[in-house]
């Protein structure tokens, strides 16, 4: 079975790490990814886990962004698809999933999967919830099959009437539970490395400063963590420069 997955970069955590957690445990005699990127940062430099799926097989197509030319980018992946004889797409580029399955329609791909990522999406601009009503209202059309990573993600992307369908299912991202066993050793060398105190008591986060991640939350419980213990330090890995609002906290 051949599929065509459609991200937006393929780096250490998102859809990416999704994509490759599962890729990982399949056979890929029976199953082959090929994968097409699109951010911006990645079509220039390449994406974290780009060698990782290369290694396993898989085609690594870096097409024009959608942001630097709408119409190019419909060019070149109408061109994979056409030349690919993929079996399945699966598009996990919310909204804009609808395009992509109106093109793996139009050049005979069946099974076209749309995938939720996010839920709680906060969209100030008129424009832009006019469009994405406009692209929601496609993926009902051109999608054969919805996946999401919670109920809610579906509801947001696909509304009510989709959850209570077949077609319709709940992917939970799934980990790889033994990278994360407590592990002393590695405890103690990060503390030193980063000049934390045997006795800190650590809180961690992983993740983008992002509305959907509500860092405001866990800015909150770690206020009340440090009321109970005045020896905390909450350690902070992610990118907050899309998320001004984090700098006021």
């Amino acid at each position: 079975m051949r599929v065509l997955q459609i991200a937006v970069g393929i780096n250490g955590g998102g859809v990416g790490a999704v994509l490759l957690n599962y890729y990982s445990h399949m056979d890929h005699n029976d199953v082959k990814f090929d994968i097409v990127i699109d951010d911006l940062p990645s079509v220039k430099n390449g994406s974290l886990n780009e060698a990782t799926f290369k290694q396993m097989g898989c085609n690594i197509f870096r097409v024009t962004p959608k942001s630097v030319n709408l119409r190019e980018n419909i060019r070149q992946v109408s061109e994979i698809m056409k030349n690919g004889n993929y079996d399945v797409l699966h598009s996990n580029m919310e909204e804009w999933s609808a395009l992509y399955c109106c093109i793996a329609k139009k050049h005979g791909i069946n099974t076209r999967i749309a995938h939720a990522h996010l839920a709680y999406v906060n969209t100030p601009s008129l424009i832009k919830k006019m469009y994405n009503r406009v692209l929601k209202t496609g993926l009902k059309h051109y999608a054969t099959d919805f996946f999401a990573c919670s109920r809610d993600a579906g509801k947001y992307l696909f509304g009510d009437s989709i959850l209570k369908k077949d077609n319709f299912k709940v992917l939970p991202n799934a980990i790889e539970t033994n990278k994360y066993i407590y592990n002393c050793e590695t405890r103690n060398r990060i503390r030193k490395e980063f000049g934390i105190s045997n006795n800190t008591f650590v809180v961690g986060f992983v993740g983008r400063l992002y509305y959907q991640k509500n860092p405001e939350r866990m800015i909150r419980i770690f206020n009340e963590i440090c009321k109970k213990h005045t020896d905390s330090q909450l350690v902070i890995v992610g990118d907050y420069k899309s998320y001004s609002k984090f700098s006021e906290l």
